[in-house]
């Protein structure tokens, strides 16, 4: 059996295509790169505005930001991917619009410091929880404490598209009637076809000889979509999920791959989970870029999706500077699947690490 990042989408959900019509909040779209361009323009920022963004971060959060025609400043975050505090403290008022803030791979960040910063100054915040829809702290989901905020469920769920957004009360938006994206052979379907037959030992995994290029910062920049909105039996499923449960599973496995990589070397990015984490998966930091390497193609090999991320934008490729050094430095281990941990730990016994050099 394959660990994959994500649970096979049923095939009967392929066969629904028609758009969700909730007008409630949170706003549905397909994906959270079009309900970060709506919610910046719901908030009022316009043309010019100055973003402030972490250099650590998926280049389509800056794409979007493009598209909403803003321009974006970046700031760096170190190896626990916190901001520099005093850094962020010393900007006067005007010398921005808004800053985003990331909740990176579904744990929870210190939203509070971040909103006391942004009232303090001004600025609108952005909450960016792609990577953690369910994950809560003091009480809320995460998402809700900015000016505008998003989660982009589809990443974890078994669902074909799926993200969130979030506005205040109050909040002057009106939803756009947006159609639903057309279904199509995508290569989505095609992978999860070849998994069923792999999980059926019919030695198919030698199709695929090659381990998928992590390291390359080149190799997995996203196409730009168009504004769809989410499929209604996506919806029905996320109303329909227990995010309780699925928070506790996903932590317990979290903390699986944590004491097995911890044995050969590897450190968690984030040691302690607070309470409300939903996990997308475990991010762990190795020695070297070539130790990054060996850690993908050993899951290639055995069937792991042990996968790189973020996609950096281009201008902090170009500058190749500590955000690019702690790109090839994580290694992320899949936490999101059919398995419990229980048989994740059972795996896990019969694996030997790579042979590092």
């Amino acid at each position: 059996m394959r660990v994959t990042r994500k649970p096979d989408i049923p095939w009967r959900r392929y066969r629904s295509t028609s758009p969700c019509r909730s007008r409630d909040i949170p706003y549905p779209f397909a994906y959270g790169r079009t309900a970060l361009t709506y919610g910046v323009r719901a908030i009022g920022l316009s043309r010019g505005d100055v973003v402030l963004c972490p250099d650590f971060v998926c280049h389509t959060v800056v794409e979007s930001l493009h598209r909403a025609q803003l321009e974006v400043r970046f700031h760096p975050v170190g190896d626990a991917l916190t901001p520099d505090w005093s850094r962020l403290e010393a900007l006067p008022p005007e010398s921005a619009a808004a800053l985003v803030m990331v909740h990176y791979f579904g744990v929870p960040q210190d939203v509070l410091r971040y909103r006391a910063l942004c009232d303090e100054r001004g600025w609108r915040l952005i909450e960016d929880n792609a990577h953690g829809h369910g994950a809560m702290t003091d009480g809320r989901l995460l998402g809700t404490f900015g000016d505008s905020g998003i989660s982009s469920p589809y990443k974890s769920f078994p669902i074909r598209n799926g993200a969130f957004l979030y506005l205040p009360s109050g909040t002057a938006f009106h939803p756009p009637d947006l159609p639903c994206q057309p279904l199509r052979l995508s290569v989505r379907m095609v992978r999860s076809a070849l998994r069923r037959l792999q999980d059926l030992h019919l030695g198919l995994r030698g199709l695929i000889r090659k381990c998928p290029p992590y390291a390359s910062q080149a190799a997995f920049r996203d196409e730009a979509v168009l504004d769809w909105a989410m499929d209604t039996c996506s919806f029905q499923h996320l109303a329909g999920a227990d995010l309780a449960a699925l928070r506790r599973r996903r932590q317990a496995l979290y903390r699986v791959w944590q004491e097995w990589t911890g044995r050969y070397g590897l450190s968690a990015v984030f040691p302690d989970l607070a309470p409300g984490a939903m996990p997308l998966v475990y991010p762990a930091s190795t020695d070297s870029p070539t130790a990054s390497v060996a850690w993908f193609r050993w899951g290639h090999r055995n069937g792991v999706d042990v996968h790189s991320w973020p996609t950096l934008p281009i201008p902090v490729v170009s500058e190749n500077g500590p955000a690019v050094r702690r790109w090839e430095r994580t290694v992320c281990f899949p936490v999101h699947q059919s398995l419990s941990p229980p048989e994740l730990e059972s795996r896990l016994r019969r694996l030997q690490p790579p042979a590092l050099p």
